[in-house]
């Protein structure tokens, strides 16, 4: 059945005698196949984000409610002060908390007060090594006093004095005293012009160490509240510890020279959210536990055995949208004729990833006991393998196992092989449920996102860990939670090849010029999300500022939400006149994307992370053909809240250009390509018998 197919085209501009704009940049502006729907719905609300969340980028909040923030990528994050109190002697002491991330955040790397920056390098055991809040000797004035027992010309202080002219001693006592003149000091020797004995009183001058600045923070993971050695604070104890709240912590010592102002204003400069995933890393080829059905067969691609006596069957799967994960619930149950485990088999021996001898591999998996009428197995626990050539299993690692109580709660198992054997050309995954021979068990268990990676936990190989990829963030954003004030997108519900070629597209790297002002080029990432996003705003508007750093969009089309980034993408199909409906209409009219104003400059306002993170306006792009041809210059203002660097930022202002410039959307019958088609496919139109040749645009 013949199918209108609307799309956007760049070609047909000079046809209708409108500006041209060229393909590659206008397929670049992936986000005018929609319309400009999600742009121009979400302007405002990012526009009102972005001054939520840029005019107090280095404030510290004093309120007893503040909104809760989660940090994505690096940037300087504003705080919120969830205790102060003066302590120590003579309370000259200011102890505070300041809250910045209410979710476990990568590291900190240093710390603003006020425009003075230290480096988390110059900070060793909570003090800085460097700079105006360095640890210095103060002087201080004391006085010793003694009976002496025998006549002698040497005094021997409990400090050493500063020098011989700033201390004094006096001989004998009450309205009989007399001043000894002093003859030298030499370390905390006081030596006297003559012999003295008796009462003496000594007033010298010693210097003291003071710490005008402690500091420490946590990321977020603490089990313990952070305390102070040597001074008591009684009004933060252990019972504040603050778990999943990422803060700093800061102790000023009185110093007049540096605080003459008071308190400064303290902001960290932090890596944020860790724990975001990376579908590229994951080399598990049933990552996503697809094909299972309740009370149905197990996928060709895995395989799992029940013990010896025992039966098992698929009580559940799908999307946990409390943790944003896909999952199977196993059930197992019989009497156990003999030991052995439920095993499930991730990895099978044809369709596990390609491995080789000597390199280190990491499993891992997410586990959870639902329910359980009978008794559980005694452990449960990851086994990592290699298989050779012939597709014989070897080399096999266990990983840590837990109890089945331990199973209660989410936990998480992994085990790492260090070195596959020689002959290993596959790396295979699989899930061991130990049960006792004569036992009679029921128990279900529930799997999560089986997970394989070359490398140790932690390294830049890993599924999970920080990132500033703006496609892996707003994939990250929408699987989160709505507990959490996330989109809950189901996972199945996510096109994970659009988010893995998203993420590919934000790493490119372009030359750009240094910005130190030295001669020369560098290369950085194309995009990259660094930004602060409020959980009192609604999710939608937070996915908006995470999409405004890579041009992109993520609609929902074909069952499935789809992800693009801003850059050019190869035609996916083509239309001939094979493909269009006799006899009918192809309607062709103008588009200026739904702007009232058809710019040719763009200006931008950014967080600078070359400017201390502070609100600056990004060098402006101008087009000097479409300023020559509008007859004079039409400018618009955007805000880049995720934006830091102003080199990404020209880049991103480039693409907004072209997106804002006018384009033609046409409108025409096909017959069976319209019926496989989804939003933002690339279509090239290659109609000779129409000015339509070689045209490319997308499917809106």
């Amino acid at each position: 059945m013949p199918a209108a197919v609307p799309f956007v085209v760049s070609a047909l501009a000079s046809a209708a005698g409108a500006t041209a704009v060229q393909a590659a940049v206008v397929a670049l502006a992936a986000s005018v196949a929609v319309g400009m729907y999600e742009s121009d719905r979400a302007a405002e609300k990012a526009r009102q984000a972005w001054n939520d969340a840029q005019q107090d980028r280095k404030l510290t909040i004093n309120s007893a409610v503040a909104a809760r923030r989660v940090v994505v990528g690096r940037t300087a994050a504003p705080t919120v002060r969830a205790y102060a109190d003066t302590v120590g002697t003579n309370k000259r002491l200011f102890d505070q908390a300041l809250v910045f991330s209410d979710d476990p955040i990568d590291a900190v790397e240093g710390i603003y007060l006020n425009d003075y920056y230290l480096p988390a390098t110059n900070i060793v055991d909570g003090l800085p090594t460097t700079g105006k809040y360095l640890q210095k000797p103060v002087p201080v004035s004391k006085v010793y006093r003694a009976t002496l027992g025998t006549s002698t010309s040497t005094i021997t202080l409990p400090d050493a004095p500063i020098d011989k002219t700033t201390t004094l001693v006096t001989a004998g006592s009450g309205d009989s005293y007399s001043t000894v003149a002093v003859s030298s000091v030499s370390g905390n020797d006081v030596l006297l012009a003559a012999a003295v004995s008796g009462p003496v009183a000594v007033e010298y001058q010693t210097y003291d160490t003071e710490n005008p600045l402690r500091v420490q923070w946590v990321l977020g993971d603490q089990t313990a509240a952070t305390t102070w050695a040597g001074v008591s604070t009684p009004n933060q104890g252990a019972s504040d510890v603050r778990n999943g709240v990422a803060y700093i912590r800061t102790l000023m010592g009185w110093d007049e020279n540096i605080y003459q102002s008071g308190p400064p204003t303290v902001t960290p400069v932090v890596r944020g959210a860790r724990m975001v995933y990376d579908p590229r890393k994951n080399r598990c080829p049933t990552a996503d536990l697809s094909g299972f059905s309740v009370g149905g067969a197990v996928p060709s691609s895995m395989t799992i055995n029940a013990p010896s006596g025992m039966a098992f069957s698929i009580a559940g799967c799908g999307d946990d949208r409390k943790v944003g994960l896909p999952y199977i619930d196993v059930r197992c149950n019989g009497t156990a004729s003999a030991s052995g485990q439920l095993r499930i088999v991730f990895q099978t021996a044809t369709n596990a990833p390609t491995a080789a001898a000597g390199q280190t591999w990491t499993g891992r998996a997410y586990v959870k006991r639902t329910a359980s009428p009978g008794a559980g197995p005694t452990g449960l626990q990851l086994r990592m393998c290699s298989y050779d050539s012939a597709n014989s299993r070897s080399n096999e690692t266990l990983g840590a196992a837990i109890t089945w109580a331990q199973a209660s709660t989410m936990s998480t198992l992994e085990v790492t092989d260090a070195a596959l054997l020689s002959g290993a050309v596959r790396a295979g995954l699989m899930l061991d449920c130990t049960v006792s021979s004569g036992t009679t068990y029921d128990f279900t268990v529930r799997v999560y996102l089986p997970q394989a990676f070359v490398g140790n936990p932690g390294d830049s190989t890993d599924c999970y860990g920080y990132t500033a990829n703006p496609a892996l963030l707003a994939a990250w954003w929408r699987l989160r939670p709505r507990s959490k004030a996330g989109m809950g997108t189901p996972w199945s519900l996510i096109d994970w090849s659009t988010v893995v070629t998203a993420a590919s597209i934000c790493d490119e790297t372009i030359s750009v010029r240094k910005r130190d002002g030295s001669a020369g080029y560098e290369s950085i990432r194309r995009y990259a999300c660094n930004a602060v996003l409020y959980l009192d705003k609604d999710p939608a508007s937070n996915l908006s500022i995470i999409l405004r750093a890579m041009a992109g969009v993520f609609p929902f089309t074909a069952g499935k939400y789809r992800l693009f980034a801003g850059a050019h993408r190869t035609p996916e199909i083509t239309i001939t006149d094979a493909d269009v409906a006799p006899g009918r209409p192809i309607s062709i009219a103008p588009s200026t994307s739904g702007v009232d104003v058809v710019p040719n400059t763009i200006t931008a306002r950014i967080s600078d992370s070359f400017q201390q993170f502070t609100e600056t306006s990004a060098k402006a792009v101008q087009n000097a053909t479409y300023l020559a041809a509008d007859g004079g210059e039409e400018s618009v203002e955007i805000d880049l809240p995720s934006t830091t660097d102003e080199r990404q930022a020209n880049y991103l202002m480039g693409c907004e250009l072209e997106i804002r410039r006018p384009t033609m959307v046409a409108e025409l019958t096909v017959c069976g390509l319209g019926a496989d088609r989804a939003l933002m496919d690339a279509v090239q139109l290659d109609r000779k018998s129409t000015r339509l040749n070689s045209s490319h645009g997308y499917i809106s």
